[in-house]
């Protein structure tokens, strides 16, 4: 139901009147994408059609055409990430590395074109993307428009390129961590070169921290989605720890994949059953839409 009579809107509106105006009572969104929680019912966003700002209460709609909220939209859009009208993506993909030396390193066959497919499918969303990339990529980024390529190595440059997106005050509507990460650093591994004549080495691997688990901190109204790769036990097995890492890292979704799962995805949402896709096309496609469409359940 569509209302362009200022009056009928505020008669609505003042029904829940946390909603308006920087109220906290609703579920907030914009142009399709979440920027906020409440304990409303109400969403906020862009009507249908771009020329107007209303909201939608479960399944119709209450919309304003004068444009008299520009203070409250821009409020909104500040809480989450956009560019004009395009969502913002974060995408991770490819491997990080660990140091043995100044010339060797300790990595992992991640090639990075599950990535690719998660890019292609925001910019056909019409978002504007940042992805970090693992420089030991093997599948090409293309030079898409609107797709901003951020190189890592280690798991700490990745860190450091996400929190100078902190301290610039950046916020993703969705980040997709799809990264293959290290799970371990040689302790000691660094410049220099060892030494190829001086017989056995031994090298001591020292568990490093998680980058998935900060992401909360740094973008509390983005939806954040992992992926968990198990090489160990059986599918069951592997979704159960799918679950067990959104619950860790207070994330939205988890994409489980690997021998453990056998061939295909899983893709998992808070309160949901998982979804298997055989293709990672597939995949991208549907976890894009669904994660900047579906509203957030934290």
């Amino acid at each position: 139901m569509f209302f362009d009579d200022f009056d009928a809107f505020r008669e609505v509106e003042e029904r829940f009147e946390d909603f308006a105006l920087g109220g906290g009572g609703g579920e907030f969104w914009y142009d399709g994408v979440h920027a906020g929680d409440g304990s409303g019912e109400l969403v906020a966003g862009l009507a249908e059609g771009g020329d107007g700002f209303g909201a939608f209460h479960e399944r119709g709609i209450v919309q304003m055409r004068e444009g008299w909220q520009e203070a409250w939209v821009e409020k909104m859009k500040k809480a989450v990430g956009f560019d004009g009208a395009k969502p913002v993506v974060f995408v991770t993909c490819g491997p990080a590395y660990a140091p043995v030396d100044g010339v060797r390193r300790l990595t992992n066959h991640s090639t990075g074109a599950l990535g690719v497919e998660l890019v292609r499918a925001a910019v056909a969303f019409g978002a504007r993307v940042v992805c970090f990339r693992g420089v030991g990529a093997t599948v090409q980024l293309p030079d898409w428009e609107g797709v901003e390529r951020v190189d890592f190595g280690t798991n700490d440059q990745l860190r450091e390129a996400f929190l100078r997106r902190v301290e610039a005050g950046e916020r993703p509507g969705l980040i997709l961590h799809a990264a293959a990460l290290s799970d371990f650093a040689v302790e000691g591994g660094g410049d220099g070169k060892l030494e190829s004549r001086g017989g056995v080495v031994e090298l001591k691997l020292v568990p490093v921290s998680k980058l998935l688990p900060e992401f909360r901190g740094w973008f509390p109204k983005a939806r954040i989605v992992g992926w968990k790769y198990e090489v160990e036990g059986d599918r069951a097995g592997a979704l159960a720890r799918g679950v067990r890492q959104m619950r860790e890292c207070v994330t939205d979704g988890c994409v489980v994949n690997g021998p453990a799962y056998g061939a295909g995805f899983g893709w998992l949402v808070r309160g949901g059953a998982g979804v298997h896709f055989a293709e990672g096309a597939r995949l991208a496609a549907a976890l894009v839409e669904g994660e900047l469409s579906g509203p957030a359940e934290r």
